[in-house]
């Protein structure tokens, strides 16, 4: 089994890897715009697509376990408000439009925000890989890692390439 472990966690550093680089193939191409644009509305729909299909029905089952005598659908309103609160946090630490210009540039938060998030994410679910013994379980995590690794790397490069933020201090960060 730890043969297994360790190769699925170079397949998952090899993912990240690869998604990073694909980024920096976009930043250069000569429709850069448009193409990361659409590089980050893609890795976006992966991580909502995660989020509800995986994490969602998991809440109904573990919301029916807590409180089996409300009829309210406690998971449909949790998962709605946890939506509105990235989505706010979201306009409020990178505002677009007017007065924007302050949080431009290499001051900006909202990568560092991201790669703070990506890095709690990618340490659960590391453990949850590292702490599997059944190779069909651990499997399915592995293939669930490996179907948004690549796109979160892609999301956080996009992300820090587009406040500007130098390479050289992206690769230090990393």
């Amino acid at each position: 089994m730890i043969e297994y472990k360790l190769i699925a966690a170079l397949m998952v550093l090899l993912a990240g890897a690869g998604g990073g680089a694909l980024a920096a193939r976009l930043v250069k191409a000569k429709a850069r715009e448009k193409i990361t644009g659409l590089a980050n509305t893609f890795a976006g729909g992966v991580f909502l697509g995660a989020a509800l299909l995986h994490m969602l029905p998991d809440a109904i089952s573990n919301f029916e376990s807590f409180a089996p005598d409300i009829e309210y659908p406690l998971f449909a309103l949790t998962a709605g408000a946890s939506f509105l609160l990235v989505l706010m946090l979201d306009k409020v630490l990178a505002p677009s439009g007017a007065g924007a210009e302050k949080y431009q540039g290499g001051g900006a938060v909202y990568p560092y925000i991201l790669m703070l998030t990506l890095s709690v994410h990618s340490i659960i679910t590391g453990i949850a890989l590292g702490l599997e013994d059944h190779l069909i379980s651990a499997a399915a995590i592995l293939f669930a890692v490996l179907a948004h690794k690549s796109t979160a790397a892609l999301a956080l490069a996009i992300s820090f390439n587009k406040e500007n933020i130098p390479a050289g201090r992206t690769r230090n960060l990393l």
